[in-house]
């Protein structure tokens, strides 16, 4: 009989709010891995949540590519810059924390970009209207990844925000790497996986919630001579595509020709 080997590459288990959909879909995606000899996880917690020891399951990281081409930064204003969806990501937390700092600093210059979709938007959008936010808060809608640019190259800071949730904890969050490799000084929700890659070279970790944010920018404000636009860049240059396919990637594909 003919068999091809074929190998599961697995990026994510379930982010669903309901538990019992999360354990349903992630059950699925346990015995679908039972009629695979090779498989690779995005990361090892995800093959401990999956049971799939006796699989030995290859560790594929998440990668991404610099958008930005931008010679160089500045920190001295802040451009804030979330990309990603407005569905179960609270975002309406970073607005409010923006809002109070505006509030606490009303010489300060920043802007906040809001690019993505879902059903915040219209908790985002009445916020932003009814606190007079037009001028400084602007939620654009989806925008597709070949479009992503322009955001790149004029903002500064990149908002990884994600509520820090047992789902969330184990599941890297693709914009992380993107605005850090684009020279975008990161904000991000103090989980597992952006504990491995943010750094007060990079970045800064918070809780999930307004107060937190907010402290995150007065942070940035003090210390925006110091922050470095390519030693930003340089952090993560093994997680660029190229690289993760070369040394990660190929290995796997190699394998299933012996």
């Amino acid at each position: 009989m003919f068999w091809k080997k074929i190998h599961l590459d697995i990026r994510t288990l379930s982010v669903k709010q309901n538990e019992i959909e999360r354990i349903k879909e992630d059950t699925a995606i346990a015995n679908a891995c039972q009629y695979f000899s090779s498989i690779s996880v995005i990361t090892e917690a995800i093959g401990h949540k999956l049971e799939l020891s006796d699989k030995h399951p290859y560790i594929l990281p998440l990668g991404a590519d610099c958008i930005s081409s931008v010679p160089c930064k500045t920190y001295s204003e802040m451009h804030l810059l979330y990309v990603g969806s407005l569905f179960n990501r609270k975002i309406i937390d970073t607005v409010i924390g923006v809002h109070k700092y505006i509030n606490n600093n009303p010489e300060s210059t920043i802007s906040y970009d809001i690019v993505g979709d879902g059903e915040e938007i219209d908790t985002l959008k009445y916020y932003i209207k009814e606190n007079h936010l037009e001028s400084i808060i602007k939620i654009h809608g989806r925008v597709t990844y070949d479009n992503l640019k322009p955001f790149f190259d004029k903002c500064n800071i990149g908002i990884s925000y994600v509520p820090i949730y047992d789902y969330y904890q184990h599941q890297p969050v693709t914009k992380t790497f993107e605005y850090i490799m684009s020279g975008l000084y990161c904000i991000a929700t103090d989980t597992i996986e952006n504990q491995k890659i943010v750094s007060p070279l990079n970045g800064i970790l918070i809780e999930s919630n307004s107060e937190a944010f907010t402290r995150a920018l007065e942070s940035i404000s003090k210390k925006s001579d110091s922050i470095d636009f390519l030693a930003i860049k340089n952090t993560l240059l093994e997680y660029q595509w190229k690289n993760i396919i070369g040394d990660k990637l190929l290995p796997i594909i190699n394998s299933l020709q012996k």
